[in-house]
Protein backbone atom coordinates (compact mmCIF):
# COMPACT_ATOMS: atom_id res chain seq x y z
CA UNK A 1 0.00 0.00 0.00
CA UNK A 2 1.65 3.22 -1.18
CA UNK A 3 0.57 6.75 -0.23
CA UNK A 4 2.46 9.48 -2.13
CA UNK A 5 2.30 12.42 0.27
CA UNK A 6 2.80 16.17 0.17
CA UNK A 7 1.43 18.67 2.69
CA UNK A 8 -1.51 16.51 3.84
CA UNK A 9 -1.28 16.82 7.63
CA UNK A 10 -5.05 17.21 7.90
CA UNK A 11 -5.85 13.87 6.21
CA UNK A 12 -2.90 11.46 6.38
CA UNK A 13 -3.37 10.45 10.04
CA UNK A 14 -6.96 9.25 9.59
CA UNK A 15 -6.08 7.44 6.37
CA UNK A 16 -3.26 5.50 7.99
CA UNK A 17 -5.42 4.66 11.01
CA UNK A 18 -8.22 3.30 8.83
CA UNK A 19 -5.81 1.26 6.73
CA UNK A 20 -4.43 -0.24 9.94
CA UNK A 21 -7.84 -1.87 10.50
CA UNK A 22 -7.15 -4.07 7.45
CA UNK A 23 -4.25 -5.88 9.11
CA UNK A 24 -3.23 -8.62 8.21
CA UNK A 25 -4.75 -8.21 4.72
CA UNK A 26 -2.39 -5.29 4.12
CA UNK A 27 1.13 -6.01 5.30
CA UNK A 28 2.68 -2.58 4.61
CA UNK A 29 1.49 1.02 4.66
CA UNK A 30 4.21 2.93 2.85
CA UNK A 31 4.19 6.73 2.87
CA UNK A 32 6.50 8.43 0.38
CA UNK A 33 6.75 12.04 1.47
CA UNK A 34 7.78 14.94 -0.75
CA UNK A 35 9.54 17.02 1.92
CA UNK A 36 6.28 18.17 3.51
CA UNK A 37 6.66 21.12 5.85
CA UNK A 38 3.40 20.62 7.72
CA UNK A 39 4.36 17.48 9.64
CA UNK A 40 2.72 14.98 7.28
CA UNK A 41 5.60 12.50 7.55
CA UNK A 42 5.72 12.70 11.35
CA UNK A 43 1.96 12.21 11.67
CA UNK A 44 2.04 9.16 9.37
CA UNK A 45 4.95 7.63 11.28
CA UNK A 46 3.22 8.20 14.61
CA UNK A 47 0.16 6.30 13.32
CA UNK A 48 2.34 3.32 12.38
CA UNK A 49 3.13 3.87 8.70
CA UNK A 50 6.53 3.15 7.20
CA UNK A 51 7.73 6.55 5.98
CA UNK A 52 10.40 7.37 3.42
CA UNK A 53 11.40 10.69 1.93
CA UNK A 54 11.00 10.65 -1.83
CA UNK A 55 14.45 12.21 -2.31
CA UNK A 56 16.12 9.40 -0.35
CA UNK A 57 14.69 6.55 -2.44
CA UNK A 58 16.89 5.68 -5.43
CA UNK A 59 18.83 8.89 -4.81
CA UNK A 60 21.37 7.99 -7.51
CA UNK A 61 18.70 8.67 -10.13
CA UNK A 62 18.82 12.41 -9.50
CA UNK A 63 16.41 15.02 -8.15
CA UNK A 64 12.79 14.16 -7.53
CA UNK A 65 10.29 15.03 -10.24
CA UNK A 66 6.84 15.00 -8.69
CA UNK A 67 4.11 12.46 -7.96
CA UNK A 68 4.85 10.02 -10.78
CA UNK A 69 8.49 9.91 -9.76
CA UNK A 70 7.46 9.26 -6.15
CA UNK A 71 5.24 6.38 -7.26
CA UNK A 72 8.09 4.83 -9.24
CA UNK A 73 10.65 5.27 -6.46
CA UNK A 74 8.21 3.71 -4.00
CA UNK A 75 8.63 0.35 -5.74
CA UNK A 76 12.15 0.21 -4.27
CA UNK A 77 10.67 0.11 -0.75
CA UNK A 78 7.32 -1.60 -1.36
CA UNK A 79 6.99 -5.26 -0.41
CA UNK A 80 4.64 -7.91 -1.72
CA UNK A 81 3.37 -8.99 -5.10
CA UNK A 82 0.33 -6.70 -5.14
CA UNK A 83 0.99 -2.94 -5.02
CA UNK A 84 -1.74 -0.35 -4.41
CA UNK A 85 -1.46 3.40 -4.81
CA UNK A 86 -3.96 5.63 -3.01
CA UNK A 87 -4.25 9.40 -2.80
CA UNK A 88 -3.38 10.81 0.61
CA UNK A 89 -5.48 14.00 0.45
CA UNK A 90 -8.91 12.34 0.74
CA UNK A 91 -10.84 13.77 3.72
CA UNK A 92 -13.52 11.05 3.80
CA UNK A 93 -11.34 7.97 3.40
CA UNK A 94 -12.71 4.48 4.02
CA UNK A 95 -10.95 1.10 4.04
CA UNK A 96 -13.02 -0.22 1.12
CA UNK A 97 -10.97 2.05 -1.17
CA UNK A 98 -8.16 -0.44 -0.58
CA UNK A 99 -10.13 -3.68 -0.43
CA UNK A 100 -12.06 -2.72 -3.55
CA UNK A 101 -8.82 -2.45 -5.53
CA UNK A 102 -7.43 -5.66 -4.05
CA UNK A 103 -10.51 -7.73 -4.81
CA UNK A 104 -10.07 -8.27 -8.57
CA UNK A 105 -6.34 -8.96 -8.19
CA UNK A 106 -6.95 -11.57 -5.48
CA UNK A 107 -10.03 -13.23 -6.98
CA UNK A 108 -9.38 -13.07 -10.73
CA UNK A 109 -6.03 -14.58 -11.79
CA UNK A 110 -6.17 -12.97 -15.23
CA UNK A 111 -6.56 -9.42 -13.86
CA UNK A 112 -3.25 -7.63 -13.54
CA UNK A 113 -4.22 -3.92 -13.40
CA UNK A 114 -7.12 -2.28 -11.54
CA UNK A 115 -8.38 1.30 -11.65
CA UNK A 116 -10.81 2.78 -9.16
CA UNK A 117 -13.68 5.13 -9.95
CA UNK A 118 -16.11 6.97 -7.68
CA UNK A 119 -18.57 9.80 -7.40
CA UNK A 120 -16.97 13.16 -6.67
CA UNK A 121 -19.31 15.49 -4.75
CA UNK A 122 -18.60 19.17 -5.24
CA UNK A 123 -19.43 21.89 -2.73
CA UNK A 124 -19.52 25.55 -3.71
CA UNK A 125 -18.07 28.26 -1.42
CA UNK A 126 -21.60 29.15 -0.31
CA UNK A 127 -22.28 25.58 0.82
CA UNK A 128 -24.33 24.19 -2.06
CA UNK A 129 -23.46 20.55 -2.79
CA UNK A 130 -23.61 18.89 -6.19
CA UNK A 131 -23.30 15.10 -5.65
CA UNK A 132 -21.82 14.25 -9.07
CA UNK A 133 -20.25 17.50 -10.20
CA UNK A 134 -16.62 16.99 -9.17
CA UNK A 135 -13.79 15.90 -11.43
CA UNK A 136 -14.44 18.44 -14.18
CA UNK A 137 -11.01 18.04 -15.74
CA UNK A 138 -11.86 14.37 -16.21
CA UNK A 139 -15.21 15.07 -17.85
CA UNK A 140 -14.14 18.01 -20.00
CA UNK A 141 -10.68 16.85 -21.06
CA UNK A 142 -9.43 13.40 -20.09
CA UNK A 143 -12.40 11.24 -21.03
CA UNK A 144 -13.14 13.01 -24.34
CA UNK A 145 -9.49 12.62 -25.36
CA UNK A 146 -9.48 8.93 -24.51
CA UNK A 147 -12.74 8.41 -26.38
CA UNK A 148 -11.36 10.13 -29.46
CA UNK A 149 -7.87 8.64 -29.60
CA UNK A 150 -8.02 5.47 -27.48
CA UNK A 151 -11.65 4.28 -27.66
CA UNK A 152 -10.83 0.92 -26.10
CA UNK A 153 -10.07 2.82 -22.87
CA UNK A 154 -13.19 4.99 -22.97
CA UNK A 155 -14.91 2.71 -20.48
CA UNK A 156 -12.52 3.74 -17.69
CA UNK A 157 -14.65 6.27 -15.87
CA UNK A 158 -11.94 8.30 -14.11
CA UNK A 159 -8.57 8.06 -15.86
CA UNK A 160 -7.13 10.77 -13.56
CA UNK A 161 -8.04 8.99 -10.32
CA UNK A 162 -5.12 8.20 -8.03
CA UNK A 163 -6.58 4.88 -6.85
CA UNK A 164 -4.80 2.20 -8.85
CA UNK A 165 -3.37 -1.26 -8.20
CA UNK A 166 -1.48 -3.93 -10.11
CA UNK A 167 0.69 -6.96 -9.78
CA UNK A 168 4.25 -5.92 -9.01
CA UNK A 169 5.69 -7.52 -12.13
CA UNK A 170 3.54 -5.22 -14.26
CA UNK A 171 4.44 -2.02 -12.40
CA UNK A 172 8.12 -2.92 -12.70
CA UNK A 173 7.72 -3.02 -16.48
CA UNK A 174 5.91 0.29 -16.85
CA UNK A 175 7.55 3.66 -17.45
CA UNK A 176 6.14 6.18 -14.95
CA UNK A 177 5.35 9.67 -16.24
CA UNK A 178 6.66 12.41 -13.94
CA UNK A 179 4.38 15.31 -14.87
CA UNK A 180 0.65 15.92 -14.59
CA UNK A 181 -1.80 13.04 -15.20
CA UNK A 182 0.61 10.22 -14.35
CA UNK A 183 -2.42 7.99 -13.80
CA UNK A 184 -3.70 8.45 -17.36
CA UNK A 185 -0.25 7.73 -18.77
CA UNK A 186 -0.17 4.59 -16.60
CA UNK A 187 -3.49 3.49 -18.08
CA UNK A 188 -2.06 3.76 -21.59
CA UNK A 189 1.19 2.02 -20.66
CA UNK A 190 -0.64 -0.84 -18.95
CA UNK A 191 -2.75 -1.41 -22.05
CA UNK A 192 0.41 -1.52 -24.17
CA UNK A 193 2.23 -3.87 -21.77
CA UNK A 194 -0.73 -6.24 -21.57
CA UNK A 195 -1.44 -6.18 -25.29
CA UNK A 196 -4.96 -4.83 -24.78
CA UNK A 197 -7.52 -4.39 -22.03
CA UNK A 198 -8.34 -8.03 -21.23
CA UNK A 199 -6.11 -8.00 -18.13
CA UNK A 200 -7.47 -4.65 -16.90
CA UNK A 201 -10.42 -3.95 -14.61
CA UNK A 202 -12.07 -1.09 -12.78
CA UNK A 203 -14.03 -1.03 -9.55
CA UNK A 204 -16.72 1.28 -8.22
CA UNK A 205 -15.43 2.75 -4.95
CA UNK A 206 -18.71 4.62 -4.36
CA UNK A 207 -18.10 8.21 -3.22
CA UNK A 208 -14.93 10.12 -2.47
CA UNK A 209 -14.84 13.54 -0.85
CA UNK A 210 -13.13 16.46 -2.52
CA UNK A 211 -9.38 16.69 -1.83
CA UNK A 212 -8.40 18.75 1.16
CA UNK A 213 -6.75 22.11 0.57
CA UNK A 214 -2.96 21.73 0.51
CA UNK A 215 -0.42 23.96 2.15
CA UNK A 216 2.03 26.17 0.27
Amino acid sequence: MVLPTREVADTIGAIVERLQTLDPLIDQILVVDAASRDGSAEIAAARGAEVHQESELLADFGPVLGKGDAMWRALAAARGELVLYLDSDTPDFWPHFATGLLGPLMCEPDVRFVKGHFKRPFTTPDGREYPNDGGRVTELTARPLLSAFFPELAGFTQPLAGEVAARRELFERLPFATGYAVETAMLLRARDALGGTDGMAQVDLESRGAPARRGP
